[in-house]
């Protein structure tokens, strides 16, 4: 058990702004839509290129039941086992060793 209280996200706090420009204005009752934001910098944001593959994997369909099934139908058919396929496999699996 705790001692600790919750925290009560109901009514949080009001933040003016950053830096001195907004606390400022906030103190001295100014409109916030005339207080303009300070540069600090050109800060600039990178995208791995991990990022954007991940980004793409996460617009897939979970399952993608064209390709399940067609293979299931060549599974069915004894057509899906090819020896370039398995050839293919088999290198695979060398590279990998």
């Amino acid at each position: 058990m705790t001692d600790l209280s919750p925290i009560d996200v109901s009514n949080p706090p009001r933040v003016a702004g950053l830096g001195p420009a907004g606390r400022d204005a906030h103190q001295a009752g100014m409109d916030q839509a005339a207080v303009q934001p300070i540069r600090r910098g050109d800060d600039r944001v990178e995208v791995s290129a991990l990022a954007t593959y991940l980004s793409k994997l996460k617009q897939l369909p979970a399952i993608r039941q064209g390709l399940v099934d067609s293979v299931r139908d060549q599974i069915a058919q004894g057509s899906y086992e090819t020896p370039e396929k398995i050839d293919a496999a088999v290198e695979e699996l060398l590279t990998d060793l």
